[in-house]
Order: structure tokens, then sequence, then C-alpha cells
């Protein structure tokens, strides 16, 4: 897995629910316990991240592409299994590849320590109010067990929940597969998040998306 992390220049960092300004500090590599192999480009990206946020804080990070094929479902689940190798406490990665639901989230684990997986389960009926708030609702009751919450949505261009999704998270990294996502893909990402409230962290350049962890259906 390589990636270049990008993020976006702001004095702030990001967003906390309790006021908090502190910036954390970049943890090391041997900080990282790792329960399984891993590649540098996740400990790397998480790290970077990392610097971004409040410290000793839960906190809700959402992975998005402007367009599908950008790796985003890889992306998200190693920064997920290096952010409960490193902090080795509960994270929980979240599928919003699904339509918007209203159902219940159900954490089941996974073959990494510390890590939860999820999905959010299609509604009987379509998405049509953008400004309700029952995922904002759930999505904090989560905050109270769990130190991170990785959410994994579909592409931008093929779900409007992605947007909707991002006003309930503390950052958004955006995923851009490097040889086919333009610059004007990117701009309009962004532009959508920030419209309705989401706090852009910076984009990851994703050239390669061949690493897929065991619970996943690769090799680990």
């Amino acid at each position: 897995m390589n990636t270049h992390f990008r993020p976006v220049q702001s004095e702030h960092p990001v967003r906390d629910h309790l006021g908090d300004s502190t910036t954390a500090r970049p943890l090391t590599t041997t900080t990282a316990i790792h329960t399984e192999p891993l590649p540098y480009g996740f400990i790397a990206l998480f790290q970077t991240i990392e610097t971004l946020r409040v410290p000793d804080r839960s906190f809700i990070i959402q992975f998005v592409a402007p367009h599908p094929g950008a790796g985003t479902s890889t992306v998200a689940a190693g920064f997920a299994i290096a952010a409960a190798q490193s902090y080795r406490r509960p994270v929980l990665l979240i599928d919003a590849g699904a339509a918007y639901a209203a159902g219940p989230l159900e954490p089941v684990p996974t073959d990494t320590a510390y890590l939860m997986k999820s999905t959010l389960r299609p509604r009987a009926e379509p998405f049509i109010d953008p400004a309700e708030t029952s995922l904002e609702n759930r999505l904090a009751d989560l905050r109270r067990h769990y130190h991170a919450i990785v959410i994994d949505c579909p592409a931008l261009g093929r779900s409007a929940e992605a947007v909707t999704i991002a006003r309930h998270c503390d950052g958004t990294a955006l995923i851009a597969a490097a040889a086919r996502s333009s610059a004007r893909e990117m701009l309009a990402a962004r532009d959508a998040i920030t419209q309705v409230g989401g706090q852009i962290l910076g984009a990851v350049f994703n050239r390669e998306r061949s690493y897929r962890p065991r619970w996943l259906g690769g090799q680990g």
C-alpha cells in the first residue's frame, strides 16, 4: 500500500465537541502495536491524521472518494487497523456502502484486536430528509464506547448520503486514485462537503489498492 496524505492547511485541529483546541503530538513507528502485518503506508497515514485531531477524545472520521474505484474501503480499513493497533482501545469501522440506514448498528469482532466492524443497513423507504438527526444521535452514542469511529462511505458521485454523513463527522479524508482522479473532481467533492458544514482534513493519493486485511477477504 502506497499512499500520500496532503492535509488541508488549517490552524485548527479536528473539531471536538467539547471545545478543546489542543493539537496532538504525532506518533512514531515504534508506538504502533502490530497484531498482523500492515503496510507502512497505513501507519504513516494514521500518524499524519493523528497530528490533526484533539488528543484523548473520541473522534469520527469519514473516508470518501469523488468517484468509485479509488480504493476507499481499502484505505479506511487500513486506517482503522492502524488505529486499533496503536491505541489498543476500541475502534469501530462502519461500512456505509449500503443505503442510508434507520436500523441499529450491530458491531461484530474482526481478526484485529480492539477493532469492531458494522454496516449501515438499508432503509425500507428512500433517503428523503438530509437534515434528519437519527444518524447523528447514533454516532453520539457510539462515541461513548469507541475511541475512534471510521466511516467507509460510497463515492460522492454515487450516493447523496455521503455528504450528509460528513456533517456528523469530526473530519473527512478525500480519497483520490492517483492516476484517475482529476483536480476538478476533488475540488467539487471538497466544496460539496464543506457546504454542509463538513471539515476536510486532506486528500489521500492512493497509488496501490492491492492490500486487504484477512477479514475483508484478503491475504492480510
